[in-house]
């Protein structure tokens, strides 16, 4: 709890941005939390929502809820603001909307992607002080954050979301550098091979926004990863249209390109070697290996990962499995709500007299960045 010159008492906000799920709660409960799309909906031509609450943008779940009229923008991919003016939209949503406070009155923790950059920390540090009117701002890697969430200051991430995926170590709750090792390969191309697998199977003509919409929720709801090669019976799944198709071993080859991405015809590192060359020679780091990101909510990914990794070390190896999957989504949610409850958070933000002094840059200085 952080108190304001005028003895009022206010919890910090801790944000994380992805490429498709923004993640943002007030810090006293790490249960007080808000999960929406991290998209921009704006109509595709004038009168086309007539009836349906016309406005000049949509935010979030009810954007894809219109996506037949409107035009979908994603303000960040891999970790980088990529539309300012959107990016603007989604937090005035955010803090008004969702969490329905007022900005000026609270600390910022922004849980930071290893694959975000400089120019997207000068963004938001501006959005955030001139729009916004923050008191002050901490940038902490979302990477040391998950570590922090169970407990620990140690360990190793691996994170595969939509755009990418990464592994990097983290020691003493930070984030070491030179140990970040990145792919592009991630849910993206997971989803557009099972709507390529699916199309030809007859089913449908799945090569479309809506289609990728469609073959997204079937690899969300129904995929998982094989242990022991175990055999699967079929299961029914019926699609928007009412027709309804057997799933077979759709259901389990997708996600297995994340162990063998040559499957689909791509080069990658799987997530097991990706976090083998993270760690190196530093093994010790396999005992608390922390995995985020949707592509880690596979069911059984968790165990096969430790099984592989495994396979090509001595070294003890421990996955840090949550009883409720859906946890790994908010890991570094729950490690920022840890950090920013501290003592002594407000002293460590580089607040608005050090902007006004030192501009959108100054902030390198109080949150390093420390990846490379």
């Amino acid at each position: 709890m952080i108190e304001n010159t005028e003895d009022e008492t206010q919890y910090p906000i801790v944000l994380g941005f992805g490429s498709h799920r923004t993640i943002a709660g007030v810090a006293d409960d790490e249960e007080r939390i808000t999960a929406m799309e991290t998209v921009i909906g704006k109509p595709k031509r004038a009168g086309c929502m007539v009836g349906l609450g016309s406005r000049d943008r949509y935010i979030g779940d009810e954007a894809l809820s219109k996506r037949g009229n409107v035009n979908l923008t994603y303000p960040f991919t891999s970790g980088k603001l990529t539309e300012l003016d959107e990016a603007e939209s989604l937090l005035h949503h955010l803090f008004y909307n969702e969490l329905r406070i007022a900005p000026e009155e609270h600390y910022i923790l922004v849980a930071e992607s290893p694959l975000s950059n400089d120019e997207t920390r000068e963004k938001l540090t501006q959005l955030l002080f001139e729009t916004f009117a923050v008191p002050g701002v901490y940038f902490e890697s979302e990477a040391a954050l998950s570590v922090i969430s169970g407990g620990k200051l140690d360990g190793v991430v691996l994170n595969s979301g939509h755009w990418g995926s990464y592994a990097v170590q983290v020691r003493d709750g930070k984030v070491v550098p030179n140990s970040l090792k990145t792919t592009d390969f991630a849910g993206y191309e997971l989803t557009t091979q099972l709507m390529q697998t699916c199309t030809n199977n007859g089913w449908w003509n799945f090569m479309s926004e809506a289609g990728r919409y469609v073959i997204n929720n079937i690899k969300e709801k129904n995929c998982f990863v094989q242990v022991n090669n175990e055999e699967h019976a079929p299961i029914e799944y019926e699609l928007p249209n009412g027709k309804k198709i057997m799933l077979g071993n759709e259901r389990y080859s997708t996600p297995e390109a994340l162990f063998n991405p040559s499957l689909i015809g791509n080069s990658s590192l799987g997530l097991h070697d990706l976090v083998l060359a993270s760690v190196g020679d530093h093994v010790e780091l396999l005992q608390n290996i922390v995995p985020c990101g949707g592509n880690t909510m596979f069911p059984n990914l968790m165990q096969r990962l430790a099984s592989e990794i495994t396979s090509k070390t001595n070294a003890t190896v421990n996955v840090a499995i949550p009883q409720d999957l859906g946890r790994a989504k908010y890991y570094s949610y729950v490690g920022g709500c840890i950090f920013a409850n501290q003592s002594g958070f407000a002293e460590l933000c580089y607040n608005k007299h050090e902007y006004d002094e030192n501009g959108p840059s100054g902030s390198f200085a109080k949150c390093p960045r420390t990846y490379q």
